[in-house]
């Protein structure tokens, strides 16, 4: 015989009091727990495929589903969406022994990347990373954080600004057409 327990459903009036605290409101589970609901479930499924795709290299989405334990269906819709948002693309095939040929997948490094930056007391470093973790750049600037004045430090930044949009902006950036800021 299966036991079912059904969680109490609770308002925010409806909580009990903590014995022993006078005033004091003990939070019930159904409170507390959030369900997850169809976006919530599919964000997470995106970044596991996201995920395996990086952990694995090129594979195909036959693959993805036998590794992840996803539906094959739902595989090639998660697929789809990471390849319309230029996250995943379609890098070749392999053909095996039986059926038609798999596409192969592999993370798009081309469009997105992130940006990373660290200022210390004596030294400012910049890096930047694609989705596939390539070091697209790498800055870093040694400055007198000790003993400067704001003033000096904001008169030094703004001496050269051609030089510094130069000094930490992705030379394929610049030819490319990148959405990149242009220099003041």
């Amino acid at each position: 015989m299966a036991m079912r327990i059904a969680a109490k459903s609770a308002g925010p009036g409806d909580a009990e009091e903590e014995p022993g605290r006078a005033g004091g409101r003990l939070a019930s589970v159904a409170e507390k727990a959030k369900r997850a609901d169809f976006t919530d479930v599919r964000a997470n499924n995106l970044g596991f495929v996201l995920r395996q795709v990086r952990a694995e290299g090129r594979c195909s989405r036959a693959d993805l589903a036998a590794k992840t334990g996803l539906n094959k269906a739902t595989v090639s819709s998660l697929v789809a969406e990471l390849i319309e948002r230029r996250v995943l693309r379609e890098s070749g095939s392999v053909i095996g022994n039986i059926g038609r040929p798999a596409v192969l997948l592999s993370v798009d490094t081309g469009y997105y990347a992130s940006l990373g930056v660290e200022v210390n007391v004596d030294y400012m470093t910049l890096v930047a990373v694609d989705l596939a973790g390539n070091r697209l750049l790498s800055w870093r600037r040694a400055h007198d954080g000790a003993g400067a004045t704001p003033a000096s430090r904001s008169r030094r930044w703004r001496a050269s600004p051609s030089a510094r949009w130069t000094a930490w902006t992705p030379r394929a950036a610049r030819s490319s057409g990148w959405p990149w800021p242009s220099p003041a």
